[in-house]
């Protein structure tokens, strides 16, 4: 399992979305067995609409998965991810998230970047 990771900053609006929208077209586009999930939190400024558009320009499928931690615990999720057929899946999480939470849904998924 390899993990992509790089810090970008910026302020809002100097193109950091952008920015991983083209590596993850990228990293999609140079290795046909890559799988990513993406985690995204729900509210103001959630660009999950330029995620997925950048997705469908490309004409990578995806599926996107909605939930909060009294929906599904990080064991279900983490199930959820792995088990499922795109190449890409979008986590839009709509609950406050406990980096706890968060380590031990990465640390569960299985066969994703």
């Amino acid at each position: 399992k390899q993990w992509y990771q790089r810090r970008v900053r910026g302020p809002a609006g100097a193109g950091k979305t952008v920015v991983l929208c083209g590596k993850l077209i990228q990293l999609l586009q140079s290795d046909v067995d890559s799988r990513v999930v993406l985690f995204r939190f729900v509210g103001k400024g959630n660009n999950s609409l330029t995620y997925q558009e950048a997705l469908d320009t490309a004409n990578v499928q995806y599926g996107k998965i909605v939930t909060n931690f009294s929906k599904h615990t990080p064991s279900e999720l983490s199930t959820l991810i792995s088990e499922s057929v795109y190449r890409v899946v979008i986590v839009e999480i709509s609950s406050y998230l406990d980096i706890t939470e968060f380590v031990d849904i990465l640390s569960l998924v299985k066969g994703y970047n």
